[in-house]
């Protein structure tokens, strides 16, 4: 059986090229967050799934970090608590890159409920 260790971008200092949720058993890994440093601030890159601790680590690292954009290429999965954090993020100004479908319809129905 695997565990995860949480490696928390607070460990990191601000030009880490990453914070992720590392597998240390059987489990495969949950979530990966590269911070990429632009002119002007830092792209997240994510990938995996984001809920739980890997929320925690998202959240973390939008309040300590200048982030101009979140990418989502890569993301597999997202829950209701994740849905909410990335569409507070870009209702105050954070750029949402290559957001699956699914993800992208999710945001727009939490921001704007009918």
């Amino acid at each position: 059986m695997r565990r995860f260790i949480l490696v928390s971008a607070i460990e990191f200092p601000i030009a880490a090229p990453f914070a992720q949720v590392r597998a240390t058993g059987d489990e495969t890994m949950t979530c990966r967050i590269d911070r990429v440093g632009i002119e002007g601030g830092v792209v997240l890159r994510l990938s995996g799934r984001i809920a739980g601790d890997a929320l925690d680590v998202l959240r973390t690292t939008l309040e300590e970090s200048r982030v101009v954009a979140i990418d989502l290429a890569e993301i597999e999965l997202v829950d209701r608590d994740a849905v909410i954090v990335l569409a507070a993020g870009e209702s105050s100004g954070i750029e949402i890159r290559r957001c699956p479908a699914f993800i992208r319809e999710w945001i727009t129905r939490e921001r704007d409920p009918e």
